[in-house]
């Protein structure tokens, strides 16, 4: 497996599998649509599949009477703010109170609201509930009436699949393994029906190896071999009512 591959390797791979010239100089009117096809290959593989390695945990100190968050209070835990874990990749979602990390429920209604009215500014502890507020922003239930403190006390750690990397310079690395990408971009790139079978069976089995299933039949289908079809995820959680 040979994830870090700058997209300059990759593109000569491309080419290798597609069997066309190597040269950047005879690839120079073609070279913008052979790097969107490989963005494009490694958006919808990050797309269908939790990949381990890009799974990350990222921390939302809450502030007492603060209802709503922004995403831009993700940290790591060295503090740093990366801004690379998107909503709708968050797996789970817990809260640290007197020193247990306890798992927030996703989704929040009149139910909440009875018992605890966030609008009148009604505060406990700990959070129970977290829901995503007109599409950009979080908000926690019911208000903290604390604010984080040390030891990540009063934090909402949120685990999830970290957002891929540009993939836009020759030196910018791929986040997926090269092979896989270059052979599925070989399978849309290649001309003969026969090699196009060929990439893409290599492909699907290189994508099925990398997932840990390399007995499976995992595959994707191309529309004429040429187009891939994208499985779509369900979204985060579940919402349940609290006790």
């Amino acid at each position: 497996m040979a994830r870090g591959a700058t997209l300059s390797k990759i593109l000569n791979e491309v080419r290798i599998e597609a069997r066309i010239s190597r040269s950047s100089a005879h690839n120079v009117q073609d070279r913008d649509r052979q790097v969107g096809l490989i963005q494009r290959e490694q958006e919808r593989l990050w797309e269908d599949y939790d990949w381990p390695h890009l799974k990350v945990e990222r921390f939302m100190p809450v502030q007492a009477g603060q209802r709503f968050y922004d995403p831009d209070a993700f940290l790591k835990e060295d503090g740093t703010a990366p801004r690379d874990l998107s909503f709708a990749r968050i797996m789970k979602a817990e809260y640290k109170s007197d020193g247990t990390w306890l798992p927030l429920s996703y989704g929040i209604d009149a139910g909440h609201y009875n018992a605890h009215d966030s609008a009148l500014d009604e505060r406990s502890s700990p959070a129970r509930a977290w829901r995503l507020y007109e599409g950009e922003q979080i908000e926690i239930w019911p208000v903290p009436d604390v604010t984080a403190s040390t030891e990540q006390e009063g934090y909402v750690r949120f685990t999830g699949i970290r957002d891929l990397r540009p993939l836009v310079n020759d030196s910018d690395t791929a986040d997926l393994d090269d092979k896989m990408l270059a052979l599925y971009v070989a399978a849309i790139l290649l001309k003969d029906d026969a090699q196009k079978s060929q990439a893409l069976d290599a492909a699907n089995r290189r994508y099925n190896v990398l997932k840990g299933n390399p007995k499976k039949t995992t595959s994707f289908q191309m529309f004429g071999i040429g187009e891939p079809q994208i499985r779509r995820r369900p979204y985060v959680g579940r919402y349940e009512p609290p006790s």
